[in-house]
This record gives structure tokens, C-alpha cells and sequence, in this order.
């Protein structure tokens, strides 16, 4: 690595006096935890400018002229990280003679991005998108500096030239993708709401406090004085408040809110409701405020303001969400960018997930997920943040869902909570050995060349359960298949419907779920010892109903009650299903074309003799 890229060279500022000694440093690889968060070792800092910096107790006094803190990285992988957060000690006079003027992250060819901030004396937040870029304005430092070899800090002296800051901490926060389940959101993802002046809050506010993963006393609101600030998030549709904190966090988090009477006058904390919550001490690792008392106190209405820490303390808050307990749509809620969090490799790790709700994402540039479960829905409300190939369905601004392309396969679980239009629509179906297979399918389609569909209907004289082939599936109609191989069922312009409780055609229930099971008495087409047939189920619980798939139900009126029920083929198109049970017709004899009698069905054309004299020919692929 070439000395140069670490050499310091900010403003000309000349070196000043110090407890740590001048000049370079070694650089430093960050280490991240699961949360995201890096420390930074105040030791590893370089004071250069007018004044004295003292890393074991963090205390910068400053003189007459400027002066920079660094912080030299082995260039480091910047491209994900969201913000640095910077911990002064508030509890001190110390700050607010001392002005930082701006952050800079410069990359190894000396080029660099940078925003300001006030007064040091404030924790802070520095955000990711910085001015910087005259060209674009708009471009972050993410961007502009993706890898860093050195974090500076530069600041001058206020009020006559002196001041004094403490520095408790410097943490460097990644940007994470974090998945949650489907009735939670973080706050993080809800839109805070502004007063236009006579307190109707209907506008958004564009930024907010949201300090996560790091030391602070302040997580959430859009000033300082949260408690004072005509900004709120409206909970009233949540039942709970969770504040997710460490394990060892002995410090109380105030929830401000607004009450019925908060108008007009915002800054009186009598018009406030403030529950002050503290971690359970129960395994749970947050801690909670009850919605529904809220409402109680507050007119009926759940309006957050802002959240900090009891006076005085200072403590870390790894995230908080909002739960809405009757929310069943999505399986998931997505919020954030960056690298993936432990829940978020469980949520695309999960088979039975269907839905994932996707739309709090937050990154810039087009990402594809990949959840284990192929027939996963991800829903959207801009297109251009996933680039899946499949299964993105996008809510427009009119409240319609559409998908440019639904691409299924049958064995997989899948769901939908809301109906869309489908640009191109196909589900894949693998045919067993045995030829034969129950299927049914989301949309109305085709059935696929080389491949036989019949609708079963109900049991004739012969106790024959019949039906009739079909050139067209019906969306969400069950139906018997027959073929070999791998068919594609497709359609173009397809109408969707959010997925019904019920998937009933004629005696064929489906299901699209994973873990459905088939109930006692009920048939299942299996391939045992005796061949391929519905075989009847014996116990609840037992038999699992496979996505895409159907059971049998006869009603009692049938009156079948045998052990399986065989599968052929008539010459006039129709199947039936033969019946066999002690003191019914049955089976008699069984013979090929030429008449010589057999043991059993065979591949071909069987010529069957019943019980009560009827004769039938029957074909078993």
C-alpha cells in the first residue's frame, strides 16, 4: 500500500500541540457486529490543528485556528456504510464554544465527499447523502467514495476563538436490509406527519431523527426536543410499540405522544402523554408500550412524536417497530438496504413465505432477491428497485397490482392477499411415473399440448366416480391430469383473484399451501404395491396435501367406502374411477383384446367385467 494515499494534507493546518502524538497512524480495519455498528477506538484518532486532544478521556479543546481528527482506514469498503455517529458527552458545559464545520471520506486517490453539521456539543448523526458533487448533486458519498482511506474530521474554534468538546464514541453504521414478520413495521418505514400551522398534520415531514445501533439520547422524532417538535407518526392502527434494546440496558426510554387536548401550543409537556419504558425482564429483548392505553389517554389517537432516552442517560436501541396484530397479508416486511441481517437470510430462507412486502426498501441501485420458495411474491411500489426477472408485483398509484411476469412451479407453496393483472402468467407441472396427477392453477389456462385434463364430477351407477375432459382450467378448479414429462401451463393477460379459503371443483379440493394435509376419509393419489389410485386417508394429520395438488372428497351420498380408488380411461373421453368393497359391485374378471383373462389392470386396453354384468373398457397409462 502506497504511504501517500494516507498521508494528511487538509487546509494547511499546522500541528498543534497534544497528549497523543502527531503524524501518522497505522491504519485500521473496521469490525462490524450483527447490528452493523463499528467502533471507533478514539485512540487510533490523529489530532492536527490548534489545541489539545486527550483520546483516553475524549476531550478536544480548541484554541484560536482550525483542526482535524482522522482517522486513517486500510481502505476501507464504504459503499455500505449509512452514517457515523458521533457521541459527545451533553451532560458537561463542554461543546458549545466548538463548531464542526464538515466531515470528509476520501478515497485513496485523494478525492473526497463531505456534509456539515452544527454545533459539536450535539450528538450526531452524519448521513450518507452529503453534498460534494457539484455535477450531481444528489450522488452519495457511497458513491463518490466507495472505498475509503481515511475519515476526517475537521472543525474550528467559536465564541472568541476557545471552546472544549468530550467525544464518548465513533461509531460507523452499515446500511442493513432487515426483514420482519409481516405484522410488524419498523418506524423507520411510516411517514411522519407535519403541521401546517394550525395543527392539521397532513404533510410529510422529509427528515427525521433515526439514530440506530449507536450510543445516543435520541431515536427517533424530527428535532432535538422531540417532546417539542409539530411532527408526529400516526400508531393508531397498532396495537404495540416495541423498542428493541440490549440485554444490560438499564436506562428508560421516553415515548412521547400527543394528547387530546395538543393544539396549538406544542411546547407545554402538559399536553404530552410520555410512558416511560424500560427492558422486560422476561428473556424478551424489548421493550413495550400498549397502543390500545395509549389511545386511551390520548383521545383515542396514537400520535408519536419522539422518543429519547431519562434524563441524563444514554443508551443503544437496535431498532423500533410498529405490530399490528390481525395483519395477516405478507409474511414479511422488508426495510432498509445493504447487507443482508440474520432475519433477513431467515425470511428468503423460508419455504413457506409467499409474500414478502418489499416496498420500505431503500436502495438506489436495482437489487435481485432470491427467496428459497420460487413461487414468493415480492410487492412493490416502484418497479425499479428489484430487478427479479419474476414474481414482482407492483401497486400502482390508482391502488391496482400488477405483474409484468408470474412464473410458478407446482410443489411450492403459494399465495396471494391481493388481486393483479399478470402481463405473463405460467405455472410448470412435472409429471410422476405413473402418468397421472391432480393439479390446479392460479389463473384460467390452457391445457398444455400433449397433456390430458378432466373436471371429476361424481360417482355413476357402477359406483364409477366420472368426468369429462376439458380443453380449459378454470382458475383455482382442481382437476385430474394425465401425461408424462414436464408441461408448462401459460397465459398472457390473466386475471389474478387474491387466493380463495376454498379450492373446490366437483370431488377435487386443493390447496396451494405448504404443510396442507388431506382429512380422514378422504382419497390421495399415491403409487403403492397395488398401483397408482386414490388410496383413502386413515387418520388426520397424517397425509400431506402437496402445493398445487388435490385430495378426493366423496360425499356420503356416494356411499363409496373402499380402500383406493383406481384410475382408467373410457374410449368415449371420460374416466372412471372403479369402486371395490365387500357386498358392492365390483370387479368380476378382467381380460385384454384377445379375450385371455388377466390378474389384474394392465398398461393398454383392459376389457372389464363387473359384478352385475356390465362390461367396460378401460385404459391404463
Amino acid at each position: 500500500m502506497l504511504r501517500k494515499n494516507l498521508l494528511l494534507a487538509f487546509l494547511g493546518l499546522t500541528a498543534g500541540t497534544g497528549l497523543c502524538a502527531q503524524g501518522e497512524k497505522s491504519p485500521v480495519s473496521l469490525q462490524y457486529d450483527v447490528n452493523g455498528v463499528a467502533n471507533v477506538s478514539l485512540e487510533d484518532l490523529v489530532f492536527d490543528g490548534e489545541g489539545t486532544w486527550n483520546p483516553e478521556t475524549g476531550l478536544l479543546t480548541t484554541t484560536a485556528g482550525g483542526w482535524t481528527l482522522t482517522l486513517y482506514l486500510d481502505n476501507e469498503d464504504f459503499s455500505n456504510v449509512g452514517y457515523i455517529n458521533v457521541a459527545t458527552d451533553e451532560s458537561t458545559d463542554k461543546g458549545y464554544a466548538c463548531l464542526v464545520n464538515d466531515v470528509q471520506v476520501i478515497a485513496p486517490d485523494g478525492k473526497g465527499a463531505g456534509g456539515g453539521w452544527y454545533s459539536s456539543w450535539r450528538s450526531a448523526n452524519y448521513a450518507a447523502q452529503w453534498s460534494g458533487d457539484t455535477e450531481n448533486p444528489k450522488r452519495t458519498y457511497q458513491q463518490l467514495c466507495p472505498t475509503a482511506a481515511r475519515y476526517v474530521f475537521n472543525g474550528k474554534a467559536d465564541q472568541g476563538g476557545v471552546g472544549a468538546m468530550v467525544i464518548q464514541s465513533i461509531t460507523v453504521v452499515k446500511n442493513l436490509l432487515k426483514a420482519y414478520p409481516g405484522n410488524e413495521t419498523s418506524l423507520n418505514a411510516l411517514p411522519r406527519l407535519k403541521n401546517d400551522g394550525n395543527f392539521n398534520f397532513t404533510e410529510e415531514e422529509a427528515n427525521g431523527t433515526w439514530n440506530m445501533g449507536v450510543v445516543t439520547d435520541i431515536f427517533y422524532g424530527a428535532s432535538s426536543s422531540v417532546q417539542g417538535w409539530p411532527s408526529y407518526c400516526d400508531l393508531t392502527g397498532y396495537d404495540e410499540l416495541r423498542v428493541y434494546l440490549p440485554k444490560d440496558n438499564n436506562v428508560g426510554v421516553r415515548c412521547w405522544f400527543c394528547t387530546a387536548e395538543h393544539n396549538g401550543d406544542n411546547s407545554s409537556n402538559d399536553n404530552l402523554y410520555v410512558p416511560i419504558v424500560k427492558q422486560n425482564d422476561d428473556g424478551r429483548d424489548y421493550a413495550s408500550v400498549d397502543l390500545a392505553e395509549v389511545r386511551a389517554e390520548c383521545g383515542g389517537k396514537a400520535h408519536l412524536i419522539g422518543m429519547k432516552t431519562e434524563v441524563g442517560g444514554s443508551t443503544v436501541v437496535n431498532d423500533i417497530i410498529a405490530v399490528d396484530y390481525s395483519k395477516t397479508e405478507v409474511d414479511y416486511v422488508l426495510n432498509g438496504s445493504g447487507e443482508y441481517t440474520e432475519g433477513m437470510k431467515a425470511a428468503m430462507a423460508d419455504t413457506k413465505a409467499t409474500v414478502i412486502d418489499a416496498t420500505g426498501l431503500s436502495n438506489a441501485v436495482p437489487m435481485a432477491l432470491v427467496s428459497v420458495n420460487p413461487n414468493c411474491l415480492f410487492l412493490v411500489s416502484d418497479a425499479t428497485k428489484l430487478s427479479n426477472e419474476k414474481n414482482v408485483v407492483v401497486k400502482g398509484e390508482d391502488g391496482t397490482y400488477t405483474c409484468a411476469n408470474l412464473a410458478l412451479e407446482g410443489g411450492y407453496a403459494f399465495r396471494t392477499p391481493y388481486a393483479f393483472t399478470a402481463t405473463s402468467a405460467s405455472v410448470k407441472k412435472t409429471m410422476p411415473a405413473s402418468g397421472f396427477a391432480t393439479f390446479v392453477s392460479p389463473f384460467e389456462v390452457s391445457v398444455a399440448d400433449g397433456c390430458k385434463a378432466f373436471n371429476l364430477t361424481g360417482v355413476d351407477n357402477n359406483d364409477m366416480v366420472v368426468g369429462e375432459e376439458t380443453a380449459t382450467l378454470a382458475a383455482n378448479a382442481p382437476a385430474l391430469l394425465s401425461g408424462n414429462g414436464e408441461y408448462g401451463f401459460t397465459a398472457t393477460g390473466v386475471e389474478v383473484t387474491a387466493t380463495p379459503q376454498s379450492l373446490v371443483n366437483g370431488i377435487l379440493t386443493a390447496s396451494y399451501a405448504d404443510g396442507a394435509m388431506a382429512p380422514k376419509g378422504s382419497y390421495v393419489l399415491q403409487t403403492q404395491a397395488e398401483g397408482t389410485a386414490f388410496y383413502k386417508v386413515q387418520e388426520d394429520g397424517k397425509q400431506r396435501v402437496t402445493p398445487f395438488t388435490a385430495y378426493l372428497s366423496l360425499p356420503e351420498a356416494a356411499g363409496v367406502n373402499v380402500r383406493s380408488i383406481g384410475i382408467g380411461f373410457s374410449e368415449d373421453g371420460t374416466t372412471g374411477i372403479s369402486a371395490v368393497a365387500d357386498g358392492m359391485v365390483g370387479t368380476a374378471a378382467v381380460y385384454d383384446l384377445q379375450g385371455r383373462k388377466m390378474e389384474s389392470l394392465a398398461k393398454g386396453i383392459n376389457v372389464v367385467k363387473y359384478s352385475d354384468g356390465s362390461v367396460k373398457k378401460v385404459i391404463i397409462k
